[in-house]
């Protein structure tokens, strides 16, 4: 059963979300970017040159031709 309480913290709560959401649609500059607009970095968390290095290059390489972009692969071990 809903209390009044319930009801005024439901319809708060939708009111909070609909403004927040009006307001990323509606302001300028969150449409004026494209993305990605920087360089990708995929931090890979093993040392370089092992197996897992030259998969991440492949998907790097593939992701970089895919979105126009360019794909750096970082290793932090």
């Amino acid at each position: 059963m809903n209390t009044p309480k319930t009801f005024t913290r439901r319809r708060m709560l939708k009111a909070c979300c609909a403004s927040t959401l009006s307001s990323a649609i509606l302001h300028p500059s969150a449409r004026a970017s494209t993305w990605p607009d920087k360089v990708i970095r995929m931090v890979v968390a093993f040392p370089a040159g092992g197996p897992t290095d030259t998969a991440a290059r492949l998907i790097a390489q593939k992701l970089s031709e895919r979105l126009g972009q360019s794909v750096i692969v970082e290793n932090k071990p």
